[in-house]
């Protein structure tokens, strides 16, 4: 899997290309899980406590974290300055509606608030001054609108009867992941191993997935000195980024991402534990993008070395 995903990040590829043909893989995921809904509604869809679209993910969080995906890269094409308005604007917008039915659909709220956060990040930095004063307005506007109205959004923001204290089991996770890292703290418990025997009295029907927090499990697994290095790679790949931005003036694809990662990590796992198609996805478009600036940088030095010479 990495040999594949640096043979495919070093190529010639733009990483508007490779955006793109993602957004598409995940609408096809989408009409899968919709197709699947109909012929097994028992596997496609979660109804135990509340109605969940898993698809073909078999996990609703699995099937949201790709939709988000989906509307981030579709946000970060539509504002990008490399892509021409599309030929087919129905088709463009059914994707649009498609990804965003589907994570209606898997009722994952902290991942619906990432994804929101993650598109208006993207249209505000990818926008004139005069845009972003009136998104800076609107999003006021729309935040004394939420607070006047703030018992409605809690009722529907709670999902009824799933909602409960410990935030559906989360922090129940947390306390006792923590005490477990505490005992192994440096190296933790190896890698992939926290669904597993270790994990498995923490609840007495089934065994966590894993610890819904990203830097609580990447410590249980890869201890502090794992979770400092991916820490590290985060920061670098924002900052390096950010300095892509302040040079260039493009937020490309990668930024978007990895600023979702993050947020998902706070209550759930995109980096840590096995890779996913979501980590592979974003590990992609940032190793594309900071190879493409450094060889443009590179051919770039080169050409003024040739003028000067």
């Amino acid at each position: 899997m990495l040999s594949f995903l640096c043979v495919v990040s070093f190529a010639d590829v733009p990483a508007v290309i490779v955006a793109d043909k993602i957004v598409k893989v995940i609408c096809g995921v989408c009409v899968l899980s919709l197709l699947l809904l109909v012929i097994a509604p028992h596997v496609a869809a979660q109804s135990t406590v509340i109605w969940r679209l898993n698809g073909i993910m078999i996990h609703c969080q699995r099937l949201s974290l790709l939709a988000g995906i989906g509307l981030i890269l579709k946000a970060a094409l539509w504002k990008h300055a490399e892509v021409q308005p599309t030929q087919y604007p129905l088709r463009s917008s059914f994707s649009v509606l498609l990804l965003f039915g589907t994570l209606l659909a898997t009722r994952s709220r902290s991942v619906m608030t990432y994804v929101f956060i993650c598109v208006v990040g993207v249209y505000f930095w990818k926008s004139r001054a005069r845009g972003r004063i009136l998104m800076v307005v609107g999003g006021a506007l729309l935040a004394a609108v939420l607070i006047f109205c703030m018992d409605d959004v809690r009722t529907v923001y709670s999902r009824q009867e799933s909602n409960d204290a410990t935030l559906t089991g989360r922090v129940t996770v947390w306390e006792k992941s923590i005490e477990m890292i505490a005992l192994k703290p440096w190296l933790g418990s190896g890698y992939t191993s926290f669904s597993s025997d270790l994990t498995a009295d923490f609840f007495t029907e089934f065994i966590a997935p894993h610890a819904h927090n990203t830097w609580i499990n990447v410590s249980f697994e890869l201890g502090l000195i794992g979770a400092s290095m991916l820490t590290a790679f985060l920061l670098f790949g924002l900052l390096h980024l950010w300095r892509v931005y302040r040079r260039e003036g493009q937020v490309g694809f990668a930024g978007g991402l990895l600023v979702f990662s993050i947020l998902c990590g706070l209550t759930g796992v995109v980096f840590g534990g096995r890779a996913s198609p979501p980590t592979c996805m974003t590990l992609l478009l940032v190793l594309q993008e900071l190879h493409s600036y450094k060889m443009k940088s590179r051919n770039e030095s080169f050409t003024v070395a040739n003028v000067r010479g």
